[in-house]
């Protein structure tokens, strides 16, 4: 990464190593850096400038250091607890895995969050004060039944709910569904039971009455 000359070195001057081979290599040190990782700031950039002994060349930050501090609220540190795994949802929209590492002692005395740390895994390079939100399962149920929830319709105050099916080509049906758990893409159909056949309508289905005239738009 670097290559240093002692003061001792400079002393000697050019013309001095060069009669003397045996000097050639006096006082040059090529300092390499010690781990792996990514230079994330560069204290000196200048040839020829001079350091102090102790100060520092640059900072070398490894990717197995790298950490998202997640704040939650203190009511849901349960759910934290118990489920250990999540997804990292980035600015850009990808999502990588991630797992929370420990809880620190600290708490927010005015928001009243509990501080975790969140790893994120493989190597990753991700910058310093990246904002990003974290998504924790806090219930799961195997061999549900789901549905986009661009299909699944609902009144003003979110208490009852319905689909819109096609029964033949033109026309859709109104029926009412009782739902379960959802995360942000889909939502669980607890009743009725729906066929793998069935054809539900999960566009142009909002404003539709029971039993309207449709035109399948392939």
């Amino acid at each position: 990464m670097y290559e240093m000359e002692t003061k001792e070195r400079v002393a000697l001057n050019n013309s001095t190593i060069t009669v003397d081979s045996s000097l050639r290599n006096f006082g040059q040190i090529i300092i390499k850096a010690p781990v792996s990782g990514i230079v994330t700031t560069i204290d000196r950039q200048q040839t020829g400038e001079y350091i102090m002994e102790g100060n520092p060349f640059c900072t070398i930050t490894r990717n197995s250091d790298l950490a998202f501090q997640l704040n939650v609220p203190y009511e849901y540190h349960s759910l934290v607890e118990r489920n250990r795994k999540c997804a990292i949802v980035l600015p850009d929209k990808s999502r990588i895995q991630g797992r929370i590492v420990k809880a620190l002692s600290a708490l927010n005395p005015v928001a009243q969050t509990q501080i975790y740390l969140v790893a994120p895994a493989g190597n990753t390079f991700l910058p310093e004060g990246l904002v990003a939100s974290v998504l924790i399962t806090t219930n799961s149920r195997p061999h549900a039944q789901v549905l986009p929830r661009e299909a699944v319709l609902s009144d003003e105050l979110m208490k009852n709910f319905w689909i819109m099916k096609l029964v033949n080509d033109t026309t859709a049906v109104k029926v009412d569904i009782t739902t379960g758990i959802s995360n942000e893409n889909e939502m669980e159909i607890v009743s009725p039971v729906l066929s793998p056949a069935d054809r539900i309508i999960s566009e142009g289905n909002y404003g539709l009455a029971d039993t309207a005239s449709v035109k399948i738009i392939k």
